[in-house]
């Protein structure tokens, strides 16, 4: 099973029935006029398709397509203090992990050495409804044939082509090559997708997703 796989760690959960406790992911309901009149999906409450979202995950060849094509990710980290941090960065995907960058000055790098604890948000440059959430922990190395890849990744990434002129490279490669560079791959604990394109799809056509109208 790939590292990302839903299957592994999780997802957004959705209602099996219509009676129960939450902590079940089970919700009792019942229909008013408003629902009957103006719910988007025929015996459920208006507010039902905004509230249980979890047949709007993406499949599992859809968050690989996300993760090899896209090169961009909001990473998060603690701080010291136990204060949320979020930034942009560049990723590589390599040998199946999402992988970043840093020298020891920066601030993902302390914080990540301190507590490896961090999620990265990815999505679809094509279809911003589309995103993909790894949630697990960081791993930080050095070595040097992956230095090497890495920077050849990011270069590909970011012309797009798999071309890349040996000076160009070497030049990028100077760049990136101070002696603390470290590399932090992404071992995924959870993911949590979602298509917005589906919910809007299940609203516009009434679809029900959930099954348990009704129940």
């Amino acid at each position: 099973m790939p590292p990302f796989s839903q299957a592994a760690g999780g997802g957004n959960g959705h209602a099996a029935g219509t009676t129960g406790t939450k902590g079940d992911g089970v919700e009792q309901f019942e229909l008013d006029q408003r629902d009957l009149a103006h719910a988007p999906v025929k015996g459920y409450p208006v507010w039902w398709t905004r509230k249980w979202i979890g047949p709007y995950e993406l499949d599992d060849e859809q968050i690989r397509s996300i993760l090899e094509t896209e090169h961009l990710a909001v990473v998060s980290w603690v701080t010291a203090r136990s204060e949320p941090v979020t930034a942009l960065v560049d990723y590589v995907y390599l040998d199946g992990f999402v992988t970043v960058t840093s020298t020891t000055n920066r601030a993902k790098f302390k914080a990540w050495s301190r507590n490896p604890a961090a999620c990265f948000c990815i999505w679809n440059s094509k279809n911003t409804q589309q995103c993909v959430n790894l949630r697990g922990r960081v791993e930080i190395f050095q070595d040097e044939g992956f230095h090497r890849r890495w920077i050849r990744g990011l270069l590909e990434n970011n012309l797009g082509t798999t071309d890349i002129p040996d000076e160009l490279f070497e030049s990028q490669f100077r760049l990136f090559d101070a002696p603390d560079r470290h590399y932090m791959r992404l071992h995924v604990e959870k993911v949590v997708s979602y298509d917005g394109g589906k919910l809007r799809r299940a609203e516009r056509e009434g679809l029900d997703l959930w099954g348990v109208a009704g129940a």
